[in-house]
């Protein structure tokens, strides 16, 4: 009998050798590998293909899939880095791979130093798209390090999803609550943390089957089927920390069908039979009643990256239940590797109808040649050392380092590289990822209350103690409710403020509304409450929408909002630069706000588009792929964008470009194409300002050939330019036809307007309040020489030898302007009727001139805003104590929340009462006009009872409200 201690020595001389063997193979391969790449230097060529130039990062290099990966991202032109845990790994003597990193361990203790490794890593080798090729853990470290590093990194792609959805979608009680949400058969299920929670196996046709929520492999112990009327195995022994799900069992056989998806927009997939030797993946057709609703789970959560999931089909019903999601990529991969040019697949093309298959094997498992006619999963004879390094040199290395003479193994599975030990799985510590997840939104919400004076916080929300801190350090006012039963003490501690027992929504609605008339607020829901309130079972973040209905709100995201930035010009080179500036201007203002993805749309002269995150003007301009209007569109829909800020000064910027986006059902700040298109006419809005009672100089229209009968002095002005173009003052006859002529280079009509006599020049301009009133922003004032009594375009840009903007011209002004109370009650009547005669929202701008007498006249309309440091409006808003950039966020969130409104509007059967013809409203897009009815003042310097309104219908949300005045023009006080 060998003793104990010859047994350690034999088990130690055994490890020794292993090593030795384990060392001297690798360095050959590594040897081998510098060879290849030399011998292959000089027939070296240019990368082509849809990804050259981009450099990917891809991870888990050890396993088959990520080698198939890495070569289908080679044949499409990338520079591919690969990265593993260890140094043995197939990638890193591939000779696809350009660069092979090792990173840390996956320590949930040590998750910040993961993350900012990897970001050193995206920095270091200026990374444009990671594709990861994941375990279970590491996938829930890129979801931290998605949310963490994609505010800091707006340039790369991640073809994963955030830490939310992985949980989500990991989550086997989740992920069949998500399945239900969008219509994915699914078998019924319960989550236990005990074994009383487990229902009867007879309570199902067939049993249940229990699983433990922390199973990364399908072992015996941790899947259990329970046949009708059998016990419960004692095998089965959920609790708090180590929670189960009961299922419904379903008989039939299993599939897995995987996916490579980007923006929620599906671009490859295939579909095999599970076996339980899990190195069998033979494809067969994806089953169409099984692939069209999950196409619809991926789009409805805009998933990127890679995804498999697991689904039965009922024997007697024929019904295709899903089962399991694995947020990663799968084994099938490798059968349809052979798919010519693939890899594209991760650049948004959809090469479904390249797919080609092939059957897989692994000389490890004898599975394959020479003994089947399977193909081998790793050879390639164009890169043959993964293969090695796979079949010989990670199982050396696996058993000498994992010292598996003491531990029971089943099986070292070589296709996933891993070695699969008898007993339970080890846990995870997912209640460090959701701690994560919870993190990432209190980030969130401490930016979105940036600009809140009152939160009203639902006392049942996770770490409610941790909200309330949120809410403190960013000045807000936090205060707890109970909606629905009697406050519980146990739920808070006494440091922190009392709940308040609201009984029901209309109850809270109320509450919040008054809280809203004082100063803004926000309310955060709970899951529960969320749901009684009509939405999705998840933390809720809302603001009051309107007074007419104070229990209904606007639904601002807990995460990122994409924004996209539209400018450029298809008209002159002038409007494109002035364009650039303002909008580059706006995304650097708010680029370092956790709320904001931003997106550039830029709209080149040829009328060409390209779109790019996180790139400057110089690479719009001059670098970015070309994309024609349709294929700018089909990119637009598959970035899932929240939120469209327009920047475009020429006139189908103005007016066509924004009804595009209007088209696609895209929020907008600021007003619509049609009210623009009336803007845009100087003459047409004067006419429809008079005929509300807007005081406006004595005009004319004069096209070519006419001549002008006002008497002088006047204005010669184009009806369709912008920044006081082709202007001019005429005081002489002499020099009407040169005054003429000069403003008919712009178009055929041309307007000539009674000169006001220089008293004041000032802009004006109001924005819509929650509340449904007007806030009069502070007033700029311009002061003017008697000799230039009008404002130029050579007093609001400069421009360089070629005429081209080159920045902004020094200006005399005052922001506040000082106004006194009879002067600023007329301005604002002026404005409140305006902004509604030319049917205006969120905001508008007015030039008006103060004659010497203390009379306004309203010479034009200014509707856009960039949200630049530079923009009048933020110049206005910032001295009425709006801290740039306060009204871009306020109005980004309530473009977002008027959609938010309108979709569960019609989710909940809610719509305008014309259902039919052309003219029907059951569909809010754009930006629709704040509800009609009774108006309440919020912030306003003035009530806006006292502005006439024209008879009209709009429709906002799920609202739709009418009420008539009479029509009646205002007399000026003097």
């Amino acid at each position: 009998m060998t003793s104990p201690a010859s047994a350690r020595a034999n088990r130690n001389l055994v490890q020794t050798v292993l090593r030795l063997l384990d060392a001297l193979f690798w360095s050959l391969l590594l040897s081998l590998r510098g060879v290849l790449l030399l011998a292959s230097r000089p027939v070296a060529r240019t990368p082509t293909g849809i990804a050259a130039g981009k450099t990917v990062l891809v991870t888990t290099g050890r396993q088959a899939k990520t080698v198939h990966v890495i070569r289908a991202l080679k044949a499409v032109g990338a520079t591919v880095i690969v990265t593993d845990y260890d140094h043995v790994s197939a990638s890193a003597v591939s000779t696809a791979c350009d660069h092979f990193v090792v990173l840390p361990a996956l320590d949930v203790g040590a998750l910040d130093a993961w993350v900012d490794a990897f970001g050193a890593l995206l920095v270091e080798h200026k990374v444009d798209m990671v594709v990861p090729v994941s375990t279970i853990n590491e996938a829930l470290f890129l979801g931290v390090a998605r949310d963490r590093l994609a505010p800091k990194l707006p340039h790369v792609e991640w073809l994963c999803t955030g830490l939310d959805n992985v949980l989500r979608l990991d989550d086997r009680e989740r992920f069949s609550a998500t399945c239900r949400q969008y219509g994915v058969p699914a078998p019924a299920s319960g989550l236990v943390t005990a074994r009383e929670q487990v229902p009867p196996s007879s309570s199902q046709p067939h049993g249940i089957i229990v699983k433990r929520m922390e199973s990364s492999v399908n072992r015996d112990e941790e899947i259990v089927p329970v046949a009708p009327g059998a016990p419960l195995p004692e095998v089965v022994k959920p609790s708090p920390t180590d929670a189960w799900q009961w299922q419904q069992m379903i008989r039939g056989a299993e599939y897995s069908v995987w996916y490579v998806c980007v923006n929620g927009a599906v671009t490859f997939s295939a579909c095999y039979v599970s076996q339980p030797d899990l190195v069998h993946f033979d494809a067969v057709p994806t089953p169409a009643d099984v692939d069209t609703p999950l196409r619809a789970l991926i789009r409805g959560m805009h998933l990127s990256g890679q995804y498999a999931f697991d689904f039965i089909r009922d024997d007697e019903s024929g019904v295709p239940y899903v089962i399991e999601c694995n947020p990663r990529a799968s084994s099938i991969l490798e059968t349809v590797s052979c798919t010519p040019l693939w890899g594209e697949a991760f650049f948004g093309v959809d090469v479904s109808a390249r797919r080609t298959t092939q059957d897989v094997g692994f000389v490890y498992h004898a599975n394959c040649w020479p003994w089947t006619a399977r193909t081998e999963g790793y050879l390639s004879l164009a890169d043959p050392l993964p293969f090695f390094a796979a079949e010989i040199a990670w199982p050396l290395h696996a058993i000498q380092t994992a010292g598996l003479g003491d531990a029971g193994y089943r099986k070292i599975d070589v296709n996933i590289c891993k070695i699969i030990i008898d007993g339970p799985s080890a846990p995870r510590n997912i209640g460090a990822f959701e701690d994560a997840s919870q993190a990432a939104k209190l980030t969130v919400l401490g930016r979105a209350l940036e600009f809140v004076d009152t939160v009203y916080i639902d006392a049942a929300v996770p770490n409610v103690a941790a909200v309330v801190a949120v809410a403190t350090k960013a000045s807000c006012t936090p205060l707890l409710f109970q909606l629905g039963g009697v406050p519980s003490r146990a739920a808070v501690t006494a440091a922190l403020p009392p709940i308040q027992y609201v009984a029901t929504p209309e109850d809270l609605g109320a509450l919040v509304a008054t809280s809203e008339l004082v100063a803004p607020t926000r309310v955060l829901l709970s899951d529960a409450a969320s749901v009684v309130l009509g939405f999705d079972a998840e933390l809720t973040f809302l603001a009051p929408r309107s007074p007419v209905a104070p229990y209904t709100y606007y639904r601002i995201p807990l995460r990122r909002l994409k924004v996209l930035h539209v400018m450029g010009s298809c008209t002159s080179k002038y409007y494109e630069t002035v364009s650039a500036y303002y909008g580059f201007d706006c995304i650097a203002s708010t680029t370092d706000d956790v709320r904001y993805e931003h997106v550039v749309g830029y709209v080149h002269l040829t009328g060409e588009w390209s779109v790019a995150v996180g790139k400057d003007a110089q690479y719009m301009r001059e670098k970015a792929p070309r994309l024609s209007l349709a294929q700018a569109l089909a990119t637009f829909e598959s970035l899932s964008l929240d939120l469209m800020i327009p920047h475009m000064f020429d006139y189908a910027g103005l007016t066509a470009y924004r009804s595009v986006f209007t088209m696609l059902d895209l929020p907008t700040v600021g007003c619509s194409g049609e009210a623009l298109a009336l803007s845009t006419n100087k003459a047409r809005t004067k006419a429809c300002a008079a005929m509300d009672g807007v005081p406006v100089p004595a005009s004319e229209l004069l096209r070519r050939g006419d001549k002008p009968t006002m008497p002088l002095p006047f204005v010669i002005k184009p009806t369709e330019e912008d920044n006081s173009m082709g202007v001019d003052v005429v005081r002489e006859e002499a020099d009407v036809p040169a005054a003429l002529e000069a403003a008919f280079r712009f178009g055929d009509e041309v307007m000539v307007e009674q000169f006001i006599p220089l008293g004041r020049e000032l802009r004006v301009a109001v924005v819509e309040t929650p509340a449904g009133g007007f806030e009069l922003l502070p007033m700029v004032e311009y002061f003017l020489p008697a000799d230039k009594p009008i404002r130029l375009s050579a007093n609001k840009l400069t421009t360089d030898s070629t005429g081209q903007p080159s920045g902004f011209a020094k200006t005399d002004r005052q922001v506040p302007a000082d106004v006194d109370p009879v002067l600023k009650e007329k301005l604002y009547k002026m404005a409140m009727v305006a902004h509604r005669a030319t049917d205006c929202a969120d905001y508008s701008i007015y030039d008006v001139r103060v004659d010497p007498a203390g009379e306004p006249y309203m010479l034009e309309s200014c509707l856009y805003c960039s949200f630049s440091f530079r923009s009048v409006l933020v110049l206005m808003a910032e001295a009425a104590g709006k801290k740039h950039p306060q009204l871009f966020v306020e109005f980004s969130e309530r473009a977002v929340g008027r959609k938010s409104a309108a979709v569960a509007a019609r989710a909940r059967g809610g719509a305008a009462p014309q259902e039919f013809g052309m003219k029907a409203l059951g569909r809010t897009v754009g930006t629709p006009s704040l509800p009609r009815g009774p108006r309440l003042q919020a912030r306003a310097v003035y009530p806006c009872e006292h502005v006439p309104r024209l008879t009209r219908e709009r429709a906002a949300g799920e609202e739709r409200v009418s009420e008539a005045e009479p029509k009646q023009a205002w007399k000026r006080t003097g």
